[in-house]
């Protein structure tokens, strides 16, 4: 019987609150997933809480967005790169994905967040009672949906990766 090593990755998605994340062993299962709402938030208490989640999980790979040509804010790239130098400096790659290649990715799903959101929820059904409704466009964003972005992040690299193996 052949031992197949599993790359267990953490991927996180910063919101204005704190942060969102989910944690795969291989591409098929879902170890760990959540919301992180920091009371502070300056990148002090923001450092901590990203270095006590990369104990817990213990990954080998970080995947955040590349935030390149995103139109997010500045509080955004600069908590994903708080999170990249946490993660180096324990030795642990760090990856980026751009929403481009999230798209690229499901396609065939759809390429609005909600519809990869559920195309994610049918991948890993624990996930489905978190899938919030879809929204309307005068609805506010539901905080839960960053929880499907990080997976959405997380299944691209473990993807693409697995591409380019082959």
């Amino acid at each position: 019987m052949k031992s197949i090593h599993r790359v267990r990755t953490l991927a996180l998605d910063p919101t204005t609150p704190g942060f969102a994340f989910a944690a795969l062993e291989g591409s098929g299962h879902l170890v760990d997933w959540g919301l992180v709402h920091m009371a502070a938030q300056d990148a002090a208490a923001y450092r901590s809480r990203v270095e006590k989640l990369l104990d817990r999980v213990n990954p080998q790979v970080l995947v955040v967005e590349d935030m390149s040509d995103s139109r997010r804010g500045g509080r955004a790239p600069r908590r994903a790169d708080i999170a990249e130098k946490c993660a180096r400096a324990r030795g642990i790659a760090v990856k980026r994905v751009s929403r481009a290649d999230v798209k690229q990715m499901f396609a065939a799903s759809g390429t609005t967040k909600w519809e990869i959101a559920v195309a994610v929820s049918r991948f890993f059904p624990e996930l489905s009672p978190s899938l919030p409704k879809k929204r309307r466009i005068w609805e506010t964003e539901d905080r839960r949906m960053a929880i499907f972005s990080a997976a959405s992040f997380a299944l691209t690299f473990l993807r693409t990766r697995g591409a380019e193996k082959r």
